[in-house]
């Protein structure tokens, strides 16, 4: 991804940060907005997160499953442990949105996408997995 398809993305999507998205009317929005497109890190976290969501598929509808299961809160445990670094929630919306898939609102408010449930949930199981056996050893 170049910095420009970044900067393309981020400001297609209005309230867009890193922490997520932000209200515009909030006092550390322009600060928090400027900084999400301008440090060159944020677009390395969007190139990591690329690197994982790249192995999903979208779907055509937006399921219950897919509102509540695939926020970018909830792959993003995923994403660092295949990744290695951190990344934050606005670069996974930025990597999905590049990726072709579509983002949708939970009813909670959280950003949602519209991967594939089966290869999702294969994934998570297995990234539990490794967490609780990690967990058991002591790292």
């Amino acid at each position: 991804m170049r910095k420009s398809d970044f900067e393309s993305i981020v400001k297609s999507q209005p309230g867009l940060t890193a922490k997520g998205f932000m209200s515009p009317l909030s006092p550390d929005y322009g600060r928090a907005r400027q900084d999400f497109m301008n440090s060159a890190h944020y677009l390395q976290h969007t190139i990591d997160a690329m690197s994982v969501l790249v192995r999903f598929k979208p779907t055509v509808l937006m399921t219950k499953w897919q509102k509540e299961n695939c926020t970018p809160l909830n792959l993003r445990g995923l994403i660092e442990w295949h990744c290695g670094r951190t990344v934050s929630i606005g670069a996974i919306i930025v990597a999905a949105l590049a990726l072709g898939f579509r983002v949708e609102y939970s009813p909670q408010g959280e950003a949602c996408f519209n991967i594939f449930a089966r290869q999702l949930e294969g994934e998570l199981r297995d990234f539990r997995v490794r967490e609780l056996i990690k967990q058991a050893v002591g790292h």
